[in-house]
């Protein structure tokens, strides 16, 4: 068997659809392996009449265990992205090095081709039987975003070392920018994600022990599933250039499905304008501000079972579904359901354009989505939105990003990470997507037009929305209290059979630990409700010391990261017992 034949065989296991390509005859570069004095290859790559060296012509692994030695963190380290492989020695000569293999190996290369000959020409068993290591090869930035995002707890909790691998940025500089751009926006969704577990996590058990008898009265969104392909769906959020368009929303509104965000939906009925179906997400009490009327007849409301209680304004017109947020959402559908699942997202207007595409939309138009400040008046929405805020652009925290029309306009951290999450959504959908905003951040993926060149575009289609609403069934008249105790009281159960089994704890050992942790993290419930009610504790448990630690400093470890995840458990058991309807 070659050395190409026993790569790719390991890489199988690792990444079939990576050893898949690499099989290929795809070619993104001419690519030059040489020999050296080292008795190992170097690489080029041949452009036009230049060789280009991605490393040195004769000593390549010792130049590249000098340039690992100006690292700091190579060994602490426990979270290693490397951007760049060429030959794949900086990974190589990292692993050689280590006292214990990494948590996170990321390795990110452009070329294909360059990985093929890296295939060929080099052995790459201690990379490719490594447990913790990631390949992304020729992919988009966005892989790496979602690479990223899908362990972020660990990544920072730990210290993480990015390598750029300089004669890789040095041929590919824009890929290059790209990469530690997605870095960036990964580290700040991260700590995002963690700051709103760790303010509102509490928030959002109280809230959706409150919604469970909505939740089992309401309708699902599962039976409309795909049903409504071809029909157009209008996403109306609340940015600031609403004020452009709200004229065209009747006429919109004849020949889709208009559904609203929360923050403009009293706007919406103040100007006659009521849309088919109101969707609310945010947690916080703050939500009330959106719903100044009392009550809401003939108004249709889609809510987020973690979103903060407002279903008794809407009566029994309401809609509700579970997330990705958790696979305990999972689990509760499978009790309380089913209710049909669909992606949570950020921010309420894309939860609303992930519940018209499971339902099938095509083309869904957003307007008003401006995902950016007012230039003139740096506000955050539209004038009348009930959370209006103006910034001044001068501050630090301001970032300028491309505008609808090539403009630069200015938009907030929070903001641009519901951009970018929304352009990768949007890639993945097969529904068209047009961006009538008439304003803010262009948005990728989308075909930009005015609303009334939205509108022209639907104006021959029609939409019985009651026909669907009756479609999609009634919840029931009344919550099913058994099954509702029934949830009530297992929550509670698996918290406490963890704190008692924390108690009796004779001896703090590494197998324990081990063992406590994956009866949490492999329990959808705690999982959820640990992860929530206690996320900055909890967060200490997966800090895991110096990597390089001497048996005294492990030893330590062990018993501190016991510790904080001892509290954690206990913490969420006491806080679990204080909420209304689970301490029976």
């Amino acid at each position: 068997m070659s050395l190409f034949d026993h790569n790719l065989t390991l890489l199988d296991s690792l990444d079939s659809a990576l050893a898949e390509r690499l099989r290929s005859d795809i070619e993104d570069e001419s690519v030059v392996i040489t020999n050296t004095s080292e008795g190992v290859p170097t690489l080029g790559i041949r452009r036009g009449n230049s060789l280009f060296l991605l490393h040195h012509p004769e000593e390549p692994l010792a130049d590249t265990r000098r340039f690992l030695s100006t690292i700091p963190d190579a060994q602490s380290g426990w979270n290693f992205v490397v951007f760049g492989l060429g030959l794949a020695y900086v990974p190589l000569c990292l692993l050689e090095s280590r006292v214990c293999p990494p948590n996170l190996l990321l390795l990110v290369e452009p070329s294909l081709s360059v990985f093929r000959a890296t295939c060929q020409a080099v052995d790459l068993r201690p990379i490719l039987e490594c447990a913790a290591c990631r390949l992304l090869v020729g992919l988009p930035a966005s892989a790496t975003y979602e690479t990223l995002c899908s362990r972020l707890i660990q990544i920072q909790a730990n210290q993480s070392v990015v390598i750029k691998y300089s004669p890789t940025e040095i041929l590919y500089p824009d890929w290059m920018k790209e990469q530690q751009e997605a870095f960036a926006e990964a580290w700040r969704f991260g700590e995002t994600s963690l700051l709103t577990k760790q303010q509102s996590g509490p928030q959002f058990i109280s809230n959706l022990i409150e919604n469970l008898p909505s939740f089992v009265r309401s309708r699902g969104v599962h039976r409309g599933k795909g049903i409504l392909r071809g029909v157009p769906a209008v996403i109306v959020a609340a940015g600031p250039s609403l004020r452009k368009n709200m004229d065209r929303l009747p006429d919109l509104r004849k020949h889709s499905l208009l559904i609203a965000v929360d923050t403009v939906l009293d706007r919406l009925l103040d100007a006659d304008i009521p849309p088919h179906l109101a969707i609310t997400l945010d947690p916080s009490p703050l939500n009330f501000r959106h719903f100044r009327k009392n009550s809401y007849p003939g108004v249709r409301l889609a809510f987020d079972p973690e979103s903060y209680p407002v279903t008794e304004q809407f009566g029994s017109e309401t809609l509700t579904f579970v997330t990705d947020h958790a696979p305990f959402f999972d689990w509760l559908d499978s009790v309380l359901g089913p209710k049909g699942k669909i992606p949570k997202g950020l921010m309420v207007s894309h939860l609303g354009f992930h519940l018209a595409a499971y339902w099938g939309c095509d083309p869904i138009i957003l307007v008003a989505q401006d995902l950016a400040l007012d230039p003139d008046t740096g506000q955050t929405h539209d004038s009348e939105a009930a959370f209006l805020q103006r910034v001044s652009l001068s501050e630090q925290e301001v970032f300028w990003v491309s505008g609808l029309n090539g403009e630069s306009v200015p938009t907030l951290k929070k903001l641009l990470i519901y951009l970018r999450t929304l352009e990768r959504d949007i890639l993945r959908t097969s529904s068209r997507v047009i961006d009538a905003t008439e304003g803010g951040a262009r948005i990728a993926g989308t075909e930009i037009l005015s609303a009334d060149g939205a509108l022209a575009r639907i104006h021959d289609m029609s939409f019985d929305f009651e026909s669907f609403w009756s479609w999609l069934g009634i919840g029931l008249l009344s919550a099913e209290e058994t099954n509702l105790d029934f949830v009530r009281h297992e929550m509670a159960r698996r918290v406490s059979s963890l704190a008692e089994s924390i108690r009796l704890t004779a001896e703090i050992t590494q197998d324990r630990l081990d063992s406590l942790a994956a009866t949490l993290f492999h329990d959808p419930v705690t999982e959820y409700l640990v992860g929530h009610l206690s996320a900055a504790t909890l967060f200490d448990f997966f800090r895991w010391g110096p990597a390089n630690a001497d048996m005294e400093q492990k030893g330590r470890e062990l018993h501190r990261r016991y510790t904080a995840l001892s509290n954690a458990i206990r913490q969420t058991r006491a806080q679990l017992f204080s909420c209304p309807d689970t301490n029976a």
